[in-house]
């Protein structure tokens, strides 16, 4: 994968997490006055049940006959008519209202030391399985009459006494489950109060309620979130759209430039005479340390140019003879590589093209993608690609196409064959790995690169024969071993 394709897919990468960093953010910022809004609701559900039973219990306090009261003292009055009436009418209210679950009457205590928080029961509620277990549990029972009862914790209760009033919120009465309960007087004659009316709803009704205002709040909570996902996503999809847009246009405008700087380069051809004779882009290139000479015969495209001040490239191009589009592939390889060279377009406006001209491999990428897909689909490139580095007087090559062979003479007349692990060629659609094969180049030493069918078994076989001739005269020597104009050699010289 190239540098380029790396740092689209990092940008990527980054976007997605900044994406769903993003989102999440979102989502609590909404979840905040959603919270508020529950909060809200619960105490507006609060207070509605607290009304509710505080209203009936100024309902039921008025139905009671004053009268019946003042007699029900002990457990002994239970069985009195007037208890048994004013029971039965406790249990009409209950069965009226379903939400709740306990009702009773209580006066205060009369004692000497009785405190305005000492009350004591009066009639209570009839007993109720409430959960069908076929008993009667302590939370269940029925309270005898005079029955004590401290309502410290309870002022709501206390309050009861002078005015109606309830709990302001749920609060724990063991060993009766949390209930939140409200409270009327009972007036008698010259408005005096007998006694009080409390009524009991139970937490798990409240629960019940809430239960509604949670399901709706997070519905509209979810709904909101997924609606803010989707346009946060739809936004840096749009982003991402608009870069790879760029990113395509960038890629037609240099390829546009590239196609018409090819177009121009063959309208020149058409006007001049094709030369297979030595022809080098640079014949001499001079170093600090020592000279390289270059020399190349054949009709594809061939050449050297310098990098930076320590390293040189060259490349050597080998196009099909049959194909109809030779001096057009052979436009473009030329052209594509002097804008690589050149590290831009070649127009004001036209996006860089560039590519570190140092790595082989990194360069025949380039070109796959930046040739191949012009190209007819018929058709394909083979081309070697190296680049000479004086620091350490390396020599890294890499080659798309399996028609290359390559020697290395050395100062002492040896010759040793270098090899090649050669990638697919460049074609239309392909996208390839391109593997480096390194060697060393000192002062009297030459490369010599050959392009032709079973390049490596002739270019070997001709290694003996020309030793020791002059750059120019081994290589005519060795393209005079292959099939006339069916090889393309490039040779370069350490000196």
């Amino acid at each position: 994968m190239s540098d380029a394709e790396n740092k689209r897919e990092n940008e990527s990468a980054f976007s997605r997490r900044l994406s769903w960093g993003g989102t999440l953010l979102v989502w609590l910022a909404v979840l905040l006055p959603f919270f508020f809004l529950y909060v809200v609701s619960r105490r507006a559900v609060i207070n509605e049940v607290r009304l509710h039973a505080m209203g009936v219990a100024i309902a039921t306090a008025s139905g009671i006959d004053t009268e019946l009261l003042p007699e029900i003292r002990s457990a002994e009055d239970m069985g009195t008519p007037g208890f048994e009436k004013i029971q039965r009418y406790l249990s009409r209210q209950i069965e009226s209202n379903p939400d709740i679950r306990f009702i009773y009457t209580m006066r205060r205590a009369t004692g000497p030391n009785a405190s305005p928080s000492a009350y004591e029961f009066v009639v209570d509620g009839p007993a109720r399985d409430f959960d069908g277990d076929g008993k009667i549990g302590p939370d269940e029972a029925s309270e005898d009459p005079g029955a004590p009862y401290d309502a410290t914790d309870l002022p709501a209760l206390i309050e009861a006494w002078d005015r109606p009033s309830a709990d302001p919120d749920i609060s724990p009465d063991p060993p009766y489950p949390d209930l939140i309960s409200g409270y009327a007087p009972i007036r008698g004659a010259n408005d005096v109060t007998l006694g009080i009316v409390g009524v009991d709803i139970t937490a798990r009704t409240v629960a019940m309620k809430l239960r509604m205002v949670q399901i709706v709040i997070f519905c509209v909570w979810l709904l909101i979130c997924v609606l803010i996902t989707l346009i946060i996503h739809l936004y840096y999809q749009q982003n991402a759209a608009f870069e790879e847009i760029r990113r395509l246009n960038d890629e037609l405008a240099a390829r546009h430039e590239l196609l018409r700087r090819t177009s121009r380069e063959l309208s020149a051809r058409d006007t001049q005479r094709l030369d297979l004779d030595f022809a080098p882009p640079r014949a001499r290139t001079v170093f600090d340390r020592f000279d390289l000479r270059a020399a190349h015969i054949g009709g594809a495209p061939a050449g050297v140019f310098e990098v930076d001040q320590d390293r040189v490239a060259f490349y050597l191009a080998s196009i099909p003879y049959a194909s109809g589009n030779a001096s057009m592939i052979a436009s473009l390889i030329s052209v594509a590589l002097n804008a690589l060279a050149e590290g831009t377009g070649g127009a004001p406006g036209v996006p860089s093209v560039y590519v570190d001209l140092s790595d082989p491999g990194a360069v025949l990428r380039r070109l796959s993608a930046l040739i191949a897909n012009d190209l007819p689909p018929e058709e394909s490139i083979s081309l070697l690609y190296g680049v000479i580095n004086l620091n350490d007087d390396s020599i890294a090559l890499a080659a798309a196409g399996s028609c290359f062979a390559a020697l290395c003479r050395r100062a002492s007349g040896a010759v040793e064959s270098v090899e090649l692990v050669a990638g697919a060629p460049l074609r239309s659609g392909d996208t390839n790995e391109y593997r480096v094969a390194t060697l060393r180049l000192n002062e009297g030493e030459r490369i010599l690169m050959v392009a032709a069918d079973d390049a490596r078994a002739v270019f070997a076989g001709a290694a003996d024969r020309v030793k020791g001739e002059p750059l120019k005269e081994e290589i005519a020597r060795v393209a005079a071993l292959f099939p006339a104009g069916r090889a393309n050699l490039l040779a370069i010289e350490a000196c």
